[in-house]
């Protein structure tokens, strides 16, 4: 440009002196020739003189003709050179607005909200900016060069393909509402999409732009169902409803209600103003009250705050009208609600007349009855509230404040009450026995605007019935135990025996009408009369119904029951009602037989016995040994049985022999260990085991346990060295758990996502250039990286269990169970926590040990049992805790659950829980499949 300009100032500056030049030469020889040729062939002085003339003439025309060819050569040169400077500083702006114009449409595209795309002619992508990756899920370098179905299902992209072709077809910008499935789910956006031309205009392609209008689209809908069902409230409302004018007071709508509770047709209403039905003496008021409440948003009510006036028919109607303005067919109006009062004035009239009505009966009734108001103090008592309350009239507790008057002692228990029903407004009934009286009150407390009412009734009585009904039924449940509960209802004709008594004999339960001829048919031939006659008598004599007899077993075999029963007589003493129990007596009947033939060689068994057997009597003395005995005391018969039972134990012992055979003659067995003391001096241990044989005897068997006592010695010692070598290797475990779980983190972690991000940027740089198949092969190792940071993510999860260092096993268990549940999975797996263990932290041992028993009793359900229910049960306090896995799976065979080769699971199990001192147990569930249980106990100091 520089240059161009001082030629442009150069050129004329050189032309000036040309022109210069060649006149002054031009002249000189013009002159010098004229004047010389003149002078040769002109002699006449006046010729010569016009020939002068003539020759200035010439010599002007000739100069002017040159200076004219010079000057437009001039002009020519300068307008070349400005058109060169003109073209030279187009191109420069050009090539500036070339520059910049990508750069700011690349700007403008990622940074606004909307999706931003544009498409050839064949619907593949030429834009895609970041906000419409981020909303289908993708990357722009997985989605340039490819159309629709790469993103989006098939009938969405022939959708989105429909709309793209009418838009380039049309050449002209238009608007559609698509409904697309995306990142965010279901969505649906306002795509407003134009033409693409090239420098010849023609279509190329076509762009877009769209916003997402769901939460528009949902509000339009609420708004809709909002002014529907306000349409719906005004028209169908039972109460009449109007709208009238806020500035002239005139009806605008009325609702059907309204029309038949005046008795006007709807255009007779919207005729009228709200002054119109307003009482005369009213309607000044009125206006100037609406006058003064213009901006004012304070209800339009008169100065007692009620609007009353009474129709010709002599009802009392009670007129609210709304506090703020409302927007009615653009007009400012209000919302005028009128309500009939007659019936609520007249029962309030009622109702005080029965206030005053129940105040003289509350004086009147055994009941207490306190009114207290909401600063706690009485406002009114009856005559026998106030005796219950330790005072001889209510006047002496009229003002007091209740807790400061309470009796000391029961205070605490209303007083939570009371607040309980202050804060919710709702009845509270309390039951309490009061010790100053030794009585049990039931307290009916009930909120009311002015404070509360108490209502104290003594229900001494009921309880000392409900504590005997209570106590009727466990005698009652008690003598019913093992045995099956009948009864006869003999008003109704129907018997029952319970399903569980035609189960012993093998047999379906009959219906209702078929059971007395089933069991008559089941009885044994010789029972059947018996059973009759004794049942006549006690029905007719009252005879105590007391009866054993035979039945028939499904599989042919007689089986004995004893049976009992009590019937009810009303006051014709006709039998009414009967009920009693049925034993199977089958055993018993057997082992009554069994025994009677075990008497002949009992004796020889009780000598062959490999334990010792003494038999005693309740004052102590030695009756009988068998020989094992005398072996192991060195004494002989003869010597035995001049001994008591106190002196065949060591001295340490002896003063527990006293108790231990009351409680022995008492029927209560007794298994202990005793240190016996032989004849030579020297002592062994023995396990004694001793039950009573009659109301005068007991027999004791006695096992000698020196050589287990010193296993069980050498066990425990073996068990303590193994559970600390357990707990070391399991607290190295999770010391190496953590150190690879730090290294894979912070290394292979680390550098597949530093390899992924690598491979981003080459594919986003060199993506317009790389060959399909080498983009192809990009995203395939991207994929593989995405499933490897995965993969480490998981690995991660598993050997550092997430949130349990930092806010403990509830919450690590909670987010372990819906991991596993995100992951997938057939079983249902619900976390159910004691209100106790909410939130509790446990030794970070005990939590990491019962974690990974949970962890594994889960994964063994699900993959084992075919579990599809996982109960998983955590309580505890602080020096303690429970853990337990129920499953409904296909459970556990029994040989093993101690374990079987190869399968280290419940080995596993056992070893944690062992490591942190807990007891560890797998049984069968509640309901089949399988529980696995978890106890810790903190050691005591």
């Amino acid at each position: 440009m520089n240059s161009s300009a001082s030629e442009i100032d150069a050129n004329p500056l050189a032309d000036m002196w040309r022109v210069v030049l060649i006149y002054a030469v031009f002249a000189s020889l013009w002159l010098g020739l004229f004047d010389a040729t003149a002078s040769w062939l002109i002699t006449d002085p006046a010729r010569r003189a016009l020939a002068g003339t003539l020759e200035g003439l010439a010599f002007v025309g000739v100069t002017a003709a040159l200076l004219g060819g010079l000057m437009l050569r001039l002009v020519r040169r300068q307008e070349q050179a400005f058109a060169s400077e003109r073209a030279a500083l187009q191109s420069q702006s050009q090539s500036q607005s070339q520059d910049v114009t990508p750069r700011l449409l690349q700007a403008l595209a990622d940074n606004l909200p909307d999706a931003i795309f544009a498409k050839d002619r064949e619907g593949r992508y030429l834009l895609f900016n970041p906000e419409a990756a981020r909303v289908t899920g993708t990357t722009a370098a997985q989605v340039l060069g490819r159309d629709d179905s790469a993103i989006f299902a098939p009938e969405q992209a022939a959708m989105i393909r429909a709309n793209d072709e009418r838009v380039m077809a049309q050449d002209r910008p238009e608007t559609f509402e698509e409904e697309l499935d995306t990142a965010d789910g279901r969505v649906t956006f306002l795509a407003t999409k134009g033409a693409l031309h090239d420098a010849e205009g023609r279509v190329v392609g076509m762009f877009g732009i769209s916003r997402d209008i769901t939460e528009r689209l949902a509000a339009q809908r609420r708004l809709r169902d909002s002014e529907q069902r306000y349409r719906l409230l005004f028209e169908s409302n039972p109460h009449p409803m109007w709208v009238f004018n806020r500035e002239t007071l005139r009806f605008m709508a009325v609702n059907d209600a309204a029309l038949a509770h005046y008795g006007y047709t709807r255009d007779e209403f919207l005729a009228m103003t709200i002054a119109d039905i307003r009482p005369t003496e009213e309607r000044p008021r009125l206006a100037l009250k609406l006058a003064e409440t213009a901006d004012d948003p304070a209800p339009v009510l008169p100065h007692d705050g009620t609007w009353l006036h009474r129709c010709k028919d002599g009802r009392l109607i009670e007129v609210e009208i709304s506090a703020n303005d409302v927007l009615f067919d653009g007009q400012h109006a209000r919302l005028v609600l009128a309500h009939d009062v007659t019936q609520q004035r007249d029962l309030e009239r009622q109702r005080q007349a029965a206030h005053d009505l129940l105040r003289d009966v509350l004086a009147r009734v055994d009941d207490g009855f306190v009114a207290l108001g909401r600063d706690w103090r009485y406002s009114y008592l009856n005559q026998q509230a106030a005796q219950m309350l330790g005072r001889q009239k209510p006047e002496d507790l009229l003002g007091r404040h209740i807790w400061t008057e309470f009796p000391e002692g029961i205070g605490q228990p209303f007083h939570r009450a009371y607040e309980q029903a202050m804060a919710t407004q709702q009845p509270v009934v309390l039951e309490d026995h009061y010790m100053p009286w030794d009585h049990w009150f039931e307290n009916r407390i009930y909120p009311s605007p002015e404070g509360l009412s108490i209502y104290f009734t003594d229900i001494t009585i009921r309880k000392q019935a409900e504590q005997a009904l209570r106590l009727s039924e466990t005698r009652y449940r008690l003598a019913a135990m093992h045995g099956q509960v009948w009864d006869w209802d003999m008003a109704a004709g129907r018997v029952t025996y319970p399903a569980p008594f035609w189960q012993e004999l093998g047999c379906d339960s009959p219906p209702a009408h078929e059971m007395v001829a089933r069991f008559e048919a089941l009885l044994h031939p010789e029972d059947l009369p018996r059973w009759r006659a004794a049942l006549r008598a006690h029905l007719v004599r009252r005879v105590p119904y007391d009866f054993e007899f035979r039945a028939r077993h499904a599989s042919g075999e007689w089986r004995w029951f004893h049976t009992r029963g009590q019937a009810l007589w009303d006051a014709d003493g006709r039998a009414t009602y009967m009920a009693g129990t049925t034993f199977d007596t089958t055993d018993r009947q057997r082992a009554e037989q069994a025994l009677r033939e075990a008497e002949a060689y009992q004796r020889s068994l009780f000598e062959q016995l490999a334990d010792g057997v003494l038999l005693i009597d309740h004052e102590h003395r030695v009756l009988d040994a068998n020989p094992q005995m005398l072996a192991m005391l060195g004494f002989s018969r003869d010597e035995l049985l001049q001994l008591p039972a106190r002196a065949l134990v060591a001295d340490a012992e002896r003063h527990r022999v006293g108790d231990v055979v009351a409680r022995v003659m008492s029927g209560q067995p007794h298994l202990a260990e005793w240190e016996f003391l032989r004849k030579d001096g020297s002592r062994f241990f023995a396990e004694a085991s001793a039950r009573l044989l009659d109301d005068q005897r007991f027999i004791a068997v006695v096992r000698d346990i020196t050589s287990r006592r010193e296993s069980e010695k050498a066990l425990l010692t073996y068990q303590l060295e193994l559970s600390e070598l357990t707990h070391r290797l399991l607290a190295q475990e999770k010391t190496t758990t953590q150190r690879v779980a730090q290294a894979l983190h912070d290394h292979l972690g680390q550098t597949l996502a530093v390899a992924r991000l690598n491979l981003d940027a080459c594919m986003s740089i060199h993506g317009a250039v790389m060959p399909e198949a080498l983009k192809d092969q990009g995203r395939q190792v991207a994929m593989l990286l995405d499933q490897a940071v995965r993969e480490v993510r998981q690995v991660l999860v598993d050997l550092r269990p997430p949130l349990l260092e930092d806010r403990g096993l509830t919450a690590a268990l909670d987010n372990e169970i819906g991991a596993r549940a995100v992951a997938g999975g057939s079983a249902d797996v619900l976390l159910e926590v004691a209100d106790d263990a909410s939130g509790r932290r446990w030794p970070s041992d005990v939590e990491y040990g019962a974690f990974m028993v949970a962890r594994e009793a889960i994964a063994n359900a699900r993959q084992h049992a075919g579990a599809s229910l996982i109960r998983v049960l955590l309580g505890g306090d602080d020096a303690s805790l429970t853990l337990e896995v129920i499953d409904d799976g296909a459970g556990i065979p029994a040989p093993l659950i101690h374990g079987r080769p190869g399968h280290l699971g419940i080995v596993g199990m056992r070893e944690r829980a062992i490591a942190i001192g807990a007891r560890f147990a797998v049984d069968e569930g509640p309901a089949g499949g399988t529980c696995v249980t978890l106890r810790w106990q903190a050691r005591r100091s």
